[in-house]
């Protein structure tokens, strides 16, 4: 039998030492707070502009699509309108009472009948 003996490993080798090396670390970027405060109103200015643009644009478009709106409905009305306006003028009514009162027509008295019999002709015009 074999018997392996348990080695303690260190692995503090593995880990890089920068202990060193403070000097070369990279320098925070501080800003003091007046700047930090400058560019939090630069950036609530800037917000504040692209709403009320944003509100302006919306507002133009919301006019836009009322006049249309408007617009439509005027035609529909004149629409409606003119509908009527073709019931009344087709009426049988008037066009009889045009046609007897205007035009002087009337129904043809029986002896005006006259009927035509076209089944004796012939197609060479005797």
């Amino acid at each position: 039998m074999v018997a392996v003996k348990k080695e303690r490993v260190n692995y503090q080798y593995l880990k890089p030492n920068f202990e060193g090396e403070k000097g070369r670390q990279a320098k925070k970027l501080t800003l003091s707070p007046v700047v930090k405060t400058g560019l939090l109103i630069l950036a609530l200015v800037a917000m504040g502009i692209t709403i009320i643009y944003r509100s302006s644009v919306i507002n133009s478009y919301n006019l836009e699509l009322q006049s249309k709106k408007r617009f439509y409905n005027n035609l529909m009305d004149e629409k409606y309108h003119l509908q009527l306006e073709v019931a009344r003028l087709s009426s049988i009514a008037r066009i009889d009472k045009i046609a007897t009162e205007q035009l002087d027509l009337r129904p043809p008295k029986p002896e005006q009948i006259v009927i035509i019999n076209t089944s004796n002709w012939s197609d060479n015009g005797n």
